[in-house]
């Protein structure tokens, strides 16, 4: 799991500098989730107004940095609008850039998480 979190960290900040920062990149691995899969959540204020184009976007990305294998340990990507609770109570709690700040067994709003690698949480400019 270490190299995913590592390629997925270079991910972030390749995107980054291409486009602005992120809100919040993190993976998540839930409680319940199925055989230890992982969700990526991502949050910008640079996302478009189009979901579904964003997240496409995002799994290409992804397809791109990870090997087949690796991808097989994904279980979903999450687009957030930096606005939203999910998003704000974290960044709210934890400031990391460009990083894979890690967490075990903690709560996020409400959600039990075996491990979360936060790479990056940060308020946005209002």
């Amino acid at each position: 799991m270490k190299d995913i979190i590592e390629k997925l960290s270079v991910l972030e900040q390749k995107l980054a500098e291409e486009h602005d920062d992120f809100a919040l990149f993190a993976i998540f691995q839930r409680e319940e989730a199925p055989r230890n899969k992982l969700d990526i959540v991502v949050s910008a204020d640079w996302f478009g107004k189009d979901d579904k184009e964003t997240l496409r976007f995002m799994i290409d990305n992804i397809q791109a940095a990870l090997t087949r294998e690796e991808m097989l340990t994904l279980s979903k990507v999450v687009v957030l609008q930096p606005s939203e609770l999910f998003v704000q109570d974290i960044v709210n709690d934890i400031q990391v850039e460009h990083g894979a700040t890690e967490f075990t067994y903690r709560d996020f709003n409400g959600m039990l998480m075996k491990h979360a690698y936060i790479v990056t949480a940060k308020p946005v400019a209002a």
